[in-house]
């Protein structure tokens, strides 16, 4: 989904150096026409990163958050509140 938005938006993904992880500013368009400006990712190489850190600190895992699942917001009112 991420790709096919990316490709039809026209949009140019940046990678950050500091989470590597990729982003891509949307003005106000990002996702079925909400206010949401900037949409975050990860992909095969990124996740690859987030892996070794685990692995290199002895960590038992990582997880995955998805924002959008996120549609009932009285859920998480205060993640909400922060965006």
């Amino acid at each position: 989904m991420i790709i096919e938005m990316i490709k039809k938006g026209g949009y140019k993904p940046q990678m950050d150096d500091g989470s590597k992880t990729w982003h891509f500013s949307c003005g106000g368009k990002c996702h079925d026409e909400d206010k949401a400006n900037e949409i975050w990712y990860d992909d095969a190489d990124t996740l690859a990163h987030k892996y070794k850190v685990a692995a290199d600190n002895s960590l038992r895992g990582v997880g995955v958050f998805e924002l959008m699942q996120n549609a009932d917001s009285s859920k998480f009112p205060d993640q909400n509140a922060a965006m």
